[in-house]
């Protein structure tokens, strides 16, 4: 019944941290960031575990992300829809058998957004240019996005652009890029741009940027409409000149009365019959004219291999078509006028800005088998529109000091053509 003791030893339990620890966060985004710990259950007896964070925001609530990867005495948690520029507080648990461990808190803060914008000008002509470029987000993350283009002839910083300027909203595809085509620009005119961009609810822009619209070249008037008209004839070197006399689809001036004009020998035609042996220019429902192979060919307005004006003026210029011809008729006051002793109509622009741009017309009459016929008193020009109805026909402007109206002319006779320059035709480049 003796009792004997050995000697007397002590041991004390670890202390909570030792079993976990909250470790810094990684990978720290405006958005995002990865929670890591470390949990040593080394010995430890439990049924049931859990293990995740405690998150708190400054100055908001805690709330509890749970993670399920312990590994290597480690864990993390992907923690997501944070604020940028915020500053969180996390402190890791464990959970064993309903009893909780903490480790210490630590701290971080979210980072900004961080992205880019470019601009650049191309594709610049009289009036329109292109401006494109792209906005790029270097942070991780999903974030809602926007882009704005400003644009002025007159504001050149970013704060007067985006008090002054014009406005335009950008489309920008998957990849942040965007391109824009502006119009109804002024000609000869510098215009300034940026693009201001918003990642989420942070503005970020590109540098203001310039470009210049095309000058409209010597001989040619802005009128403000669609085209710009040439100031004399083909042919001619002074707009009160009658210029040259073509047949529609000819490639030379028929001026001289000696050169016999008539279907025998009229462009893209053989024969006598002017209802018959077409090789060029005829519409379907129209197969007896032809006489070329396969069937009709449907071409309704002059290819540039058959436009003189095209051919002569360098490719540069065309004949006008004859809706061309119908918006100068439309959106010009015509007045029968004298010039330099010639008549003809001074077409003056009714567009708002253009009021004080003409051109003049010369009645410069028309030839006809061997003659030269109503020189002063009526002016016909040419189109390079066929007349669909009866296709031996080519539509014009015919008018005489009552009249000006819209009409058709036969193909093998000589008229007047005034050429026209086609602003969005002609494009250049610039940065």
């Amino acid at each position: 019944g003796e009792i004997t003791y050995g000697d007397v030893k002590s041991f004390k339990t670890l202390p909570v941290s030792s079993m976990i620890r909250t470790l810094n966060a990684t990978d720290i985004n405006p958005k995002d960031a990865i929670l890591n710990a470390y949990l040593d259950l080394t010995d430890c007896k439990y049924d049931v575990l859990e293990y995740g964070f405690e998150v708190k925001p400054e100055g908001r609530t805690v709330h509890t992300v749970k993670s399920d990867n312990h590994s290597e005495k480690k864990f993390s948690a992907k923690i997501e829809s944070l604020s940028k520029d915020t500053n969180y507080s996390i402190v890791a648990y464990a959970k064993l058998d309903g009893r909780t461990y903490k480790g210490e808190a630590k701290d971080f803060t979210t980072t900004s957004v961080q992205a880019f914008v470019t601009a650049a000008s191309s594709n610049i002509s009289y009036h329109s240019a292109t401006i494109s470029g792209v906005l790029e987000v270097e942070s991780e993350g999903s974030f809602s996005k926007s882009a704005t283009l400003y644009y002025s002839s007159t504001a050149n910083t970013l704060e007067a652009l985006k008090s002054n300027g014009n406005k335009k909203i950008l489309s920008l595809n998957s990849d942040g890029e965007f391109s824009l085509l502006l119009e109804t620009l002024a000609c000869e005119t510098k215009y300034y741009c940026v693009v201001v961009s918003t990642v989420d609810d942070v503005e970020f822009n590109s540098s203001v940027i310039s470009f210049t619209t095309m000058s409209i070249p010597s001989g040619a008037v802005d009128l403000g409409l669609s085209v710009c008209w040439a100031t004399c004839n083909l042919g001619a070197s002074k707009s009160e000149d009658y210029g040259g006399y073509y047949q529609w689809a000819g490639n030379m001036d028929a001026s001289s009365t000696s050169i016999y004009l008539d279907w025998d020998n009229c462009p893209y035609h053989t024969g006598s019959s002017s209802s018959s042996d077409w090789t060029k220019y005829i519409p379907s429902g129209y197969s007896s004219y032809w006489s070329g192979s396969g069937s009709p060919d449907n071409k309704m307005v002059l290819e540039p291999e058959d436009d003189v004006a095209h051919i002569e003026l360098n490719g540069e210029w065309r004949m006008p078509t004859d809706a061309e011809w119908t918006e100068l008729r439309k959106e010009c006051t015509w007045i029968w006028t004298t010039r330099n002793g010639v008549g003809g109509y001074k077409v003056t622009s009714k567009k708002a800005g253009y009021t004080s741009r003409s051109i003049f017309l010369p009645a410069a009459g028309h030839r006809k088998y061997y003659g030269l016929e109503d020189v002063g008193l009526r002016g016909l020009y040419w189109s390079s529109s066929l007349n669909a109805d009866a296709p031996i026909y080519a539509l014009c402007v015919d008018f005489s000091s009552d009249d000006v109206g819209r009409h058709y002319g036969s193909r093998c006779f000589g008229r007047s053509i005034r050429p026209i320059l086609d602003l969005n035709g002609m494009v250049d480049s610039q940065k």
